[in-house]
């Protein structure tokens, strides 16, 4: 091939790929220049309440279950005695929970739709010859995580954790517990599965034997549950004490716990003046800090007129269980406030004695109970009000029977806490944010529980179509 037809050639295949080219980009053209579809009608939405149907289920544990009742079966909690249950609200369904030994109250589920208030409560007198104390405690909703703080498995002491489920399907349950050292091993930690609709007890003793304080994490899957911490205590052979602690949800920076106190004297009803109180018989206040951070928590001590009384602080490891012994307890003090730098659970122990015998209740924080909505406020019989008010403002709270009888308007000072006479299956409305609880003192016997409002959901959802 000569000079002039390599040229030639070299020119062809130039021009060619200059024309595939040019095709290329003006298909390039073509197609970015084209007309896209357009979506020419927004989507449509629908929005719908989760209330209008919604159903309620709250709890109650039943009987007192005592560990090692039946020799035969020392590890199973036996039911002991009749629990009484008040209840405020209609129900659209009642059923029991299946327990494995039967006896006593049965666990009760409690069912009820849309958005009227409900709530119960039960309470419980022991007087064996291995169990003396006064028990109360709430009756709650299910949740997939829970805690417990209170109790010993110390010498003498016996701590369980009954666990409930309401649901269709069963729940694995898993418990992790904590002393003051921290979290107690994982290999020593234990779980459970609890069958649709039954309840299951677990000792604690066998999992933290000999720890003077103890705190649970409940935490379920498959189906959510409700838990209580069982507790009993011997001194020299004889019964001492006997109590059922309701469980706290979600760690917060503030807990508000009405109702504890350490009384004394064979009067102690009427508006909290019967009796005597003030040194420290005993009261504790328990907090953890389960996250990875610690901190520091103050303790403060509420009374009817304001003025709140620093009890002390807590130094907080993370994950371990700090503890403040009362070394004096105002006398007319009703409720504590714990405020915390890091999110904490926590609880204090109560104190009564009377004719030479005492007892002691743990009481659980109170959630709060958001202004404006109606709350059912379930007391048990001797059971007194406890209204606690740690805002900024006065609140002025509204008791009557959900049908405008029987009113009655209580006033609530700023960083106040008071004992307020209500009504027969009462309602409790507030122009502020407030949190309430129930103080049962009967002769020696002392036990308290938290107001439960139902739990804040989602009340619409939306959506969208196209």
């Amino acid at each position: 091939m000569n000079n002039a037809q390599r040229a030639l050639r070299g020119g062809l295949r130039a021009a060619t790929g200059l024309i595939v080219l040019g095709a290329a980009a003006a298909g390039t053209v073509l197609v970015t220049s084209a007309s896209l579809p357009t979506v020419r009608n927004a989507p449509l939405s629908v929005t719908a309440s989760t209330q209008a149907d919604a159903v309620r289920s709250i709890v109650c544990a039943g009987s007192f279950a005592e560990l090692g009742a039946n020799p035969q079966t020392p590890d199973a909690a036996v039911p002991t005695g009749t629990a009484a249950v008040t209840q405020v609200g209609s129900t659209d369904e009642k059923s029991e929970l299946k327990r494995d030994v039967p006896g006593g109250t049965a666990p009760m589920v409690l069912r009820a739709s849309g958005t009227n208030p409900l709530g119960a409560a039960q309470t419980q007198t022991l007087d064996t010859a291995t169990l003396r104390g006064l028990t109360a405690t709430a009756c709650v909703e299910p949740a997939n995580e829970q805690w417990l703080v209170g109790g010993s498995t110390a010498l003498g002491s016996s701590s369980t954790v009954t666990v409930g489920n309401p649901n269709t399907v069963p729940a694995t349950v898993k418990f992790s517990l904590f002393d003051t050292a921290g979290e107690v091993a994982s290999s020593q930690t234990v779980g459970v599965l609890v069958p649709a609709g039954a309840e299951r007890t677990v000792a604690l003793n066998g999992f933290a034997p000999g720890r003077d304080g103890l705190a649970v994490r409940v935490e379920s899957t498959g189906a959510s549950v409700t838990a209580a911490l069982g507790l009993s205590q011997t001194e020299q052979l004889s019964p001492k004490v006997a109590d059922i602690e309701t469980r706290q949800l979600a760690p917060s920076t503030r807990l508000v716990i009405p109702g504890p106190t350490n009384i004394s004297g064979e009067d102690m009803h009427g508006d909290g003046d019967g009796g005597s109180a003030g040194d420290s018989s005993g009261m504790v206040v328990r907090v953890l800090a389960p996250g990875r951070d610690g901190g520091t928590a103050t303790v403060r001590a509420l009374r009817p007129k304001g003025g709140a009384v620093e009890l002390g602080t807590v130094k907080l490891k993370a994950g371990a269980l700090g503890q403040l012994k009362v070394a004096k307890w105002p006398a007319d003090a009703t409720a504590v406030v714990v405020t915390s730098d890091v999110p904490v659970v926590g609880g204090v122990l109560g104190t009564a004695s009377a004719g030479g015998f005492s007892d002691g209740g743990w009481f659980a924080p109170a959630p709060e109970i958001a202004a404006g909505t109606p709350v059912a406020v379930p007391i048990v019989a001797d059971g007194q009000l406890v209204i606690a008010n740690d805002g900024d403002s006065t609140a002025t709270v509204t008791l009557d029977q959900g049908d405008g009888k029987q009113t009655s308007t209580v006033s609530v000072p700023a960083g106040a806490s008071v004992i307020a006479r209500a009504p027969k299956n009462a309602q409790l409305v507030s122009d502020q944010p407030v949190s309430a609880g129930v103080r049962v003192v009967k002769g020696s016997g002392i036990a308290g529980y938290p107001i439960m409002p139902a739990e804040v959901r989602a009340r619409t959802i939306t959506v969208f179509t196209d």
